[in-house]
């Protein structure tokens, strides 16, 4: 793996070790895909998908935002949590739900303010507040 994303995965640790400890127990996958990271859970597994060049567009700030909104998701079994429901809204539900707790994400971040919504709601009660009734 590539030693941007090894150098953001320390800067973590010793920031959020917490975090930084999980990171090291995911399975890194290199790949693109549109977008600079992802994560999922595969046999039991976490995995974190990075693609190199599009991580590698980020301040090292930003990069281990990037990180812990990946730790985030998994934290909160998101992926786990779909249910059935549209993946799009389900996908911004679920970053509204955890964004304002992360500092340094990229400008374009989902926050819930940007909707008018309230910060500190579950995913699930965000996307009854955005999704339709045709998803």
């Amino acid at each position: 793996m590539n030693r941007l994303l090894e150098n953001s995965v320390v800067r973590l640790l010793k920031k959020l070790p917490f975090y930084g400890q999980i990171l090291l127990n995911c399975r890194r996958v290199e790949g693109a895909g549109g977008h600079p990271l992802g994560v999922t859970i595969i046999s039991g597994t976490p995995v974190l998908k990075v693609d190199p060049d599009g991580f590698g567009e980020f301040t090292a700030e930003e990069q281990e935002g990037l990180l812990e909104h990946g730790i985030k998701h998994l934290l909160h079994l998101h992926m786990g949590r779909c249910k059935g429901r549209n993946r799009h809204d389900w996908d911004i539900a679920c970053d509204m739900a955890i964004n304002p707790t992360i500092s340094c994400l990229p400008a374009d971040a989902v926050l819930p303010e940007r909707f008018g919504f309230p910060a500190g709601l579950a995913a699930e009660e965000y996307y009854r507040l955005i999704a339709t009734r045709f998803d």
